[in-house]
Parts: structure tokens; sequence; C-alpha cells
């Protein structure tokens, strides 16, 4: 289940920012949850562990199924880690001010004592 959720609903964010950007169509927030649920749905009536509900009883019960791997879930905040010995980790950020405003990223190269050995940004308008 969680699996669906974090490929569709990002899919479906993507899918609403090339229509505002590309086409000027834009949809309430409430539209594109429902699309992904959807689509969530749709994904989730072909596999095996939930092959004898139908689709309605599936959205009916979305509350039920979305939390039923909450054992899974981080109960405490993490911190960074050093990556294994002999490794390099990277880590990355970005942000955005709008759909269409000023954006930045940046990344981090660190080796595995945590020392930085190459730091990346840009910006763009």
């Amino acid at each position: 289940m969680a699996e669906v959720c974090a490929s569709i609903i990002p899919w479906k964010i993507w899918e609403e920012r090339n229509a505002r950007v590309l086409q000027g169509k834009q949809r309430e927030w409430q539209v594109i949850a429902i699309l992904a649920i959807n689509k969530s749905v749709e994904w989730l009536s072909s596999m095996k562990e939930f092959a004898d509900m139908n689709g309605e009883v599936l959205r009916r019960s979305w509350n039920l199924i979305a939390n039923q791997n909450t054992h899974h879930r981080i109960k405490q905040p993490t911190q960074w880690s050093t990556p294994t010995q002999g490794c390099i980790k990277l880590n990355t950020d970005s942000s955005s001010l709008g759909n269409t405003g000023p954006a930045g990223f940046g990344g981090l190269f660190r080796d595995d004592n945590g020392n930085t050995i190459i730091v990346l940004w840009t910006t763009g308008d």
C-alpha cells in the first residue's frame, strides 16, 4: 500500500504541475487527491492482497487501508549518518518560490568520516 501511494502521489502532483505550467489549467487540491486515490485503488485492485475487494470497497476503506502499515512509519526524528566505510554520500535539497518562481538546488558530497568533499548549488529564475 505504502509503495503504491509513494509512487502515485508525486506522479499526480507532477501531472498537475505540467497542466498548470504547460496548459494553464489548475485544479483544486481536493480534486488531485481524489485522482490519486482513484489511481491507487486501480493499482490496488490488481494486487493479490486486495483481489477480493472491488474498487468501491477499496475507496470506502481508504483510511483503513492507508494506515495498515503504520508500524513501518518513522516514529522518531532521524538524523544524518556517515556513509559506509569506503563510500561517499550525496545529500541533496531543492526549493522554489511558487510554481513558476525562482528555484534552487544544492548538493553535498561527504566521505565516510563526514568530511565535505564537494558542495554544489545552482539557482534559476
